[in-house]
């Protein structure tokens, strides 16, 4: 595994779903700007950060899955106001089909 810093090394990693999107952020400041963000099932909108990339280059790297639902491990915190998932540089992400989304019954999640 790769060093994580001590500040973020007080979160434990996590395995977050929901739809990957661009999202106007901090209005009316001088970060105000274009974000990706995980929107999960349940509402909560998480920031996506990598490690060691700008805010500009995150949403570069990113690009392929937007508009997707993806899974995306990470470590959760919540800097500036907004829920933040912080992806360590080799991140993966795992596209998740309606299939995967299927209850036990092989019925569609809600």
């Amino acid at each position: 595994m790769s060093h994580i810093t001590d500040r973020v090394s007080k979160f434990p990693q996590v395995l977050l779903q929901g739809r990957l999107q661009m999202a106007l952020l901090f209005e009316g400041s001088k970060s105000e700007g274009m974000y990706p963000v995980l929107i999960c099932q349940d509402g909560k909108q998480y920031r996506v950060h990598i490690r060691k990339a700008t805010p500009r280059r995150a949403g570069l790297i990113l690009t392929a899955w937007i508009g997707q639902h993806v899974a995306l491990e990470g470590t959760v915190d919540d800097l500036r106001g907004h829920w933040r998932l912080v992806l360590e540089p080799d991140f993966a992400v795992v596209v998740v089909t309606q299939d995967m989304l299927k209850h036990d019954d092989g019925e569609p999640a809600p």
